[in-house]
């Protein structure tokens, strides 16, 4: 088993951020650092300081060269588990949709999006990216949303983007989600959330 760090100080999330993880919100306030720290195999951040058995973390994980990636959907509880047949392909490979498009459009067309810095938004737009191609492969029912006829397929993959960039811009960015509801009561978050 990998060995475990608890971090929990300001100065040590400080350090966190500058060396492991730069665009995460200051809302994160402790964090558990699996392997050595200066190239950790997995990390998992809280929002408490002092993190309950039932918190669900933001989970990064290390690629075979050792990059931290964000594990898809591990802060909301979605998995692959329930999945029974699988894609073979990604959307591309299946329909005329261009998730990465999308996903630059949905961040895009958010309400004060000006706020996070152009490296941010990119990599929120190739999680959103990743996410819809990971659901693609593992989820039927998804992928059938995804392969409707018309543009319908394409309008249905845009409001998951939406939604999911929603939620996470509430728990990662909450003074950007405060503009969206202000600006934007008609843009249908405020609503869901």
């Amino acid at each position: 088993m990998a060995r475990k760090t608890l971090i929990d100080t300001t100065e040590d999330m400080e350090w966190l951020r500058d060396v492991h993880v730069p665009h995460l919100s200051k809302n994160y306030k402790s964090a558990i650092i699996y392997g050595n720290e200066d190239s950790p195999s997995r990390i998992e951040v809280y929002v408490r300081r002092t993190p309950l058995v039932t918190d669900e973390p933001l989970v990064f994980e290390a690629d075979e060269d050792g990059v931290l990636h964000p594990v898809p959907m591990s802060w909301m509880g979605f998995g692959a588990s329930g999945a029974t047949k699988r894609a073979s392909r990604n959307i591309e490979d299946d329909t005329p949709i261009l998730p990465w498009i999308l996903a630059e459009r949905a961040i895009g067309n958010t309400p004060g999006i000006d706020a996070l810095s152009f490296e941010a938004q990119r990599t929120y737009a190739d999680w959103l990216s990743d996410e819809a191609n990971r659901l693609y492969k593992v989820n039927p029912d998804f992928a059938k949303q995804v392969r409707a006829k018309g543009n319908r397929g394409r309008d249905q993959l845009y409001a998951f983007m939406q939604h999911w960039f929603a939620a996470m811009l509430k728990r990662e960015h909450p003074e950007i989600w405060r503009a969206v509801e202000r600006s934007a009561p008609g843009y249908g978050w405020s609503k869901i959330y």
